[in-house]
Order: structure tokens, then C-alpha cells, then sequence
């Protein structure tokens, strides 16, 4: 039939007068009807029309609430654009839809493919990805959504708030980072050198030696001590100590345990401040002992 209709004519894009209506493909999108979409495709369908005025959808904002996620890998193999904007009434970014359904494979492709975790909420009725995911009934769902929301968010110290609310509403503090270029919420926060933040993951309980990440993945005293965006395997002490970091790095040290593996990463995050030029803070690595933090 779909076939017939356009042969005879009809507008693949046509949609009701207003901009309130969905396109062909987009209705396919949402109803997760993959051999409609293939054809509407092949057919010179537009998959960036944009989303209709009230409650609309772009393909791949429809795309993203199915779990099956087979229409979101065609849709981003076709060209569809990852931060298209919502719709103007009742909008949501394909992100923001991924994490309300929780579908969580389809949260991690749309990160991959650049989705912006921190949109304009004021597009999307004041509300962000990471306050969707705290709206999630499944608490096993809800903790993982909101782990690799926080690892993906780019920090500001405007974020000590917001994680104090997830941090209100459960969100578990010491969540395992992906083996990927993971963090856990310290890891960011001390490879970013936000003090405060870090103080208060500290002292709601997370775990400063919690191991990094299997590749690209970075130790709380690591990121400290690499200071900023970290791009490489630390772990934290080393992160703070390759930036430079003294202030964090004093704070993790002093939370570290007193440990074999500790000596062990306190001597990684010396070769690493060293390295990276940070003479004064690797030759204080290397003579640290725990009775000397406060000396």
C-alpha cells in the first residue's frame, strides 16, 4: 500500500496544515515499524523534518524510545542528527526520550554519537536528561541511566546541585564506571578539580579507591592529580597529580587508606606529575607517608 501511494503521487513529507502533525516516517518511527521506515527511506524520506509543534517527534526522537534498538542504529547510519531541537509544545530531546523509557542501550548510543546531556531545559518544560532519569520507577534502571548520564555530563560547579538532589533521590554514589573511558561520580569530580564536590561525595560515602576504568579510565587521586578533562587511563590520585592538582590531591590522599596498593598509586601518580612537569608536586608524592599529610 505504502509502496502504491507513492507511485501515485503522494508527498512522502506531507504532514496535517499547523506543523502539529508527524510525517510518514515519523509515525513509522514511533510505532518501531523497521520495514516501513527501510522504505520510506529508500523512497527520499527527509529523517531530519523537523518535530510537529505539539508533542512531536523527530525520527530519531521516535526512534529512541524503543528498546529494540535497531531503528536507532538505522536512523544515525542514515544521518539523523543526534541534537535535532524538540518539539516547541511538550518536547523532549532523542536523549531525554531514550532515558524516560529507559532504554539504556539507546542512552549509550545516542552519548556515543554526541547527544547533549546538558540541552536547554527551557526547550524541554525546564527539565534535563539527568532529572528524567530520576523520574525512573526501576531502581536497578534508574542508577545505571544515571551513572552514565553523570560520566557523559560536562561539570560545572553549578552540578554540585544537581548532584546533591540525585544523591537525595538515590542515585547510587559508588556505581561502577564503564570499562570504557568510565568514571565514577569522584573520579569526575576530582579529575575536574571541583573541590566541593568532591568534598561532598567524600563525605556522603564514596569510595576514593575505587578502581579505574579497564581502558581510558582514571582512579579519584589519578584525576585529581591530571587536573581538567582527562583523556587517558588514571586513576584518581594520578589524575590530580599529572594536572597539578595540589589542592585535591591533598584531599584524596587524605581519605585514601593507608595501603599496599596505595604506596602503589601514590608512586604512578609521582611518575605521572613528573612527567607532565609538576616538579614540586611528584617529589611530594614520592616522600609522602601518611603521618606527613599534616606535618
Amino acid at each position: 500500500m505504502t509502496r502504491m501511494l507513492l507511485t501515485a503521487g503522494a508527498q512522502i513529507d506531507a504532514r496535517p496544515k499547523g506543523g502539529c502533525g508527524h510525517t510518514a516516517l515519523q509515525i513509522c518511527a514511533m510505532l518501531g515499524n523497521e520495514r516501513l521506515v527501510e522504505i520510506l527511506l529508500r523512497k527520499g524520506a527527509d529523517i531530519n523534518a523537523p518535530a510537529g509543534v505539539f508533542r512531536g517527534r523527530t525520527a530519531l526522537q521516535a526512534s529512541a524510545q524503543h528498546s529494540d534498538t535497531k531503528l536507532l542504529i538505522t536512523m544515525l547510519r542514515e544521518g539523523a542528527e543526534v541534537n535535532a531541537p524538540p518539539a516547541e509544545q511538550k518536547g523532549r530531546t532523542a536523549l531525554q526520550i531514550a532515558v524516560a523509557a529507559g532504554n539504556t542501550e539507546g542512552v549509550r548510543m545516542l552519548l556515543d554519537a554526541g547527544a547533549d546531556v546538558n540541552a536547554n531545559p527551557k526547550l524541554t518544560e525546564g527539565l534535563t536528561a539527568l532529572q528524567e532519569a530520576i523520574r525512573i520507577s526501576d531502581l536497578a534502571i534508574r542508577d545505571e541511566m544515571i551513572h552514565l548520564l553523570l560520566q557523559a555530563v560536562a561539570y560545572t560547579e553549578n552540578h554540585h546541585t544537581m548532584v546533591k538532589l540525585l544523591v537525595q533521590h538515590g542515585a547510587g554514589i559508588n556505581g561502577l564506571p564503564s570499562p570504557h573511558h568510565g568514571r565514577t561520580a569522584l573520579q569526575e569530580a576530582a579529575s575536574s578539580s571541583f573541590i566541593q564536590l568532591t568534598q561532598y561525595l567524600l563525605d556522603h560515602g564514596a569510595q576514593v579507591n575505587m578502581s579505574a576504568a579497564h581502558i581510558g579510565g582514571v582512579t579519584a587521586l589519578q584525576g585529581a592529580a591530571i587536573h581538567g578533562n582527562i583523556r587517558i587511563g588514571r586513576d584518581a590520585i594520578s589524575g590530580a597529580a599529572e594536572n597539578g592538582r595540589l589542592d585535591t590531591l591533598h584531599l584524596l590522599l587524605n581519605y585514601h587508606p593507608d595501603t599496599e596498593e596505595f604506596e602503589i598509586r601514590k608512586k604512578q601518580a609521582a611518575k605521572l606529575a613528573l612527567a607532565n612537569g609538576h616538579l614540586a608536586i611528584g617529589r611530594f608524592l614520592l616522600a609522602y607517608h601518611k603521618h606527613s599529610l599534616n606535618v
